[in-house]
């Protein structure tokens, strides 16, 4: 049932790609279909090159693998209640397995370890945006008159797939790179369309990508505000421009505002619990931990995303854009929709690199735009010349992990290539000692959370085996995000380091264990010494928690309770309960 649900909304998808490029009336030549497939080198590259380093997935990057492995399992063990427990995930978790869906099929016939996901990921996402951003350089290659369009087409198509950007979240497992399809399909269908007719096909694929966007991952709905927002204006400038009369308004106006009505009421029945949960939930307060600096300090840090060799193509993208009528509205939109999202998104918190994902689509359509000027340049050696340095740059960083981030301003700074990890045997000596030592029914914690070592990586090195994952807490540091760590008082083991790896309230936490229980309550029986310097010291509790315990614990967390009781007094309390049970 799983994998046939899958096949389907994969087919699904590939009707609603084939279907657009129709509308856009665009026909690939036969040297653009031999462009795409050696297009699609690029990214068969990236996710090849990436494969071959070893990497240990943990937190966001194992989260989506854990999942892909709970829905085989629960779809295995009942289909029923398989399709019940993917349908309220998909409906009211922040972190959705939509992406999940889409890969069943692929994942299936792999070894179903974490690097046959990030592969499944990149099979599913690069074949439709293969299709997708061709037609869409074809179709802006004709809304202005070109003399180098094999040129341009070549160019665009270079500058998106070899950008570091697009991968850097792929390749870690994290499935903001399918988004864009969405975001594709969307632009693509709404880019010429301004509801002068009712054209049913179109608006239903229009919701469908609307919906899935968000699914997808919920901060995409930042970009989605933001390109709203902008079409709602050109929408009403467009009218204005073309028809003087009021009456004239009244049909495109009804079309829209009948279309809006009808995918708010659809679109609130389906995911009213995800956006109940949204619009209940403090972001802003909860993920403070994760504000750093504002928007100004987010500026800098896409300027340094996209480098100085994007940047004058997307200023001049700018320019040209404002300068071509015909460009006007698609070059100004791209800047309105970049600098609402991410100035909404930064009220909330400052972006990582999988998140500025959602201003890749706005700033890179300013780069297609600049690259039309210079293929519009009558010569043809300026443009040769320049369109020579562009792809040299662009195939350079993404080709070579070695230049990937190794150019400092000129080129980005985000990493195509994710980071070889070294101390695979002595993470595997900890995970092989949680699985020797902790019995069915116990649990160990790890008060360690921050880079390199956290509980993660050592739940995630033996997956697609659960067992450590399964007898060791994750870790708990996060103010306003995490809970206070229970396994501190329930846990037989627990787990330090020196040094500590620190995030939040981990250095807070184990100082208090050290200084508090560690000499009470609990006995050092094991030293595991690190290649790289760190050593793990192993306390196993001799004495359970009591009150007094608790009360020493209630006390530590006082300032952080009175922001957040359900995080952390709710948690004491329940134990406290349990106790007297």
């Amino acid at each position: 049932m799983l994998y046939l649900a899958s096949i389907l909304v994969t087919v699904l998808l590939y009707v609603m790609v084939f279907r657009t490029k129709a509308r856009m009336k665009v026909k690939f030549s036969r040297w653009q279909k031999i462009g795409c497939v050696l297009a699609a080198v690029m990214p068969a590259w990236v996710c090849i090159g990436n494969l071959r380093i070893p990497f240990l997935y943990y937190w966001d990057y194992s989260c989506y693998y854990n999942m892909q492995l709970g829905l085989e399992n629960n779809f295995s063990e009942n289909a029923v209640e398989g399709a019940k427990t993917f349908f309220v995930a998909l409906m009211q978790d922040d972190y959705t397995p939509l992406i999940n869906l889409f890969d069943a099929w692929a994942f299936a016939l792999s070894n179903k370890t974490a690097n046959a996901f990030v592969a499944c990921n990149f099979i599913i996402a690069v074949l439709p945006m293969l299709i997708l951003v061709s037609t869409l350089l074809a179709y802006l290659s004709g809304k202005v008159e070109l003399r180098h369009k094999k040129a341009f087409w070549v160019l665009g198509m270079a500058l998106w797939f070899s950008f570091p950007l697009l991968y850097a979240a792929a390749s870690k497992g994290q499935p903001d790179f399918f988004g864009l399809n969405w975001i594709l399909l969307i632009l693509l269908l709404t880019l010429d369309y301004r509801f002068e007719t009712w054209q049913s096909e179109r608006l239903l694929y229009i919701f469908v990508a609307v919906v899935m966007l968000i699914l997808t991952r919920r901060w995409y709905m930042y970009w989605l505000v933001g390109y709203l927002a902008c079409y709602a204006v050109l929408e009403l400038l467009w009218l204005i421009g073309r028809y003087r009369s009021h009456q004239a308004w009244k049909k495109p106006l009804r079309n829209a505002l009948c279309y809006l009505v009808l995918c708010a009421g659809v679109g609130m029945l389906a995911l009213h619990k995800l956006i109940f949960r949204i619009l209940a939930y403090d972001y802003s307060e909860h993920y403070a931990s994760y504000l750093g600096g504002g928007l100004g300090q987010e500026l800098q840090s896409q300027a340094w995303h996209y480098g100085l060799l994007y940047m004058v193509v997307m200023a001049a993208g700018i320019i040209y854009g404002t300068y071509k009528t015909e460009l006007r509205a698609l070059t100004w939109s791209s800047v309105g929709t970049f600098g609402i999202a991410i100035f909404l998104f930064t009220r909330v918190q400052n972006m990582d690199v999988h998140q500025s994902l959602l201003l890749l689509m706005p700033a890179m359509t300013l780069v297609f735009v600049g690259i039309m000027g210079l293929c519009s340049l009558r010569g043809k050696a300026v443009c040769g010349v320049t369109g020579a340095v562009l792809l040299a740059g662009s195939l350079a960083q993404g080709m070579s992990q070695h230049v990937n981030g190794s150019v400092p301003y000129l080129l980005s700074d985000a990493k195509a290539y994710r980071e070889e990890r070294t101390d695979f045997a002595d993470v595997q000596k900890v995970a092989d000692w949680i699985r020797t030592h902790v019995g069915e029914n116990e649990m160990a914690y790890m008060i360690p959370h921050g880079s390199p070592y956290n509980p993660d990586v050592f739940r995630s090195i033996d997956l697609p085996d659960t067992y450590v994952r399964d007898h060791l807490y994750y870790g708990s540091a996060v103010l306003g995000t995490h809970e206070f760590p229970e396994g501190l008082l329930t846990a037989k083991y627990v787990i330090t380091s020196d040094p500590l790896c620190d995030i939040g309230l981990a250095t807070k936490y184990n100082d208090a264990f050290l200084n508090g229980p560690a000499k009470t309550k609990f006995e050092l029986v094991e030293t595991m010494y690190f290649e790289n310097g760190y050593t793990f010291y192993f306390y196993e509790r001799s004495q359970p928690y009591d009150r007094e315990e608790i009360a020493y614990y209630r006390n530590l967390t006082a300032e952080e309770n009175e922001k957040f009781p359900e995080l952390y007094g709710a948690v004491l309390d329940r134990l406290e309960k349990e106790l007297e049970a």
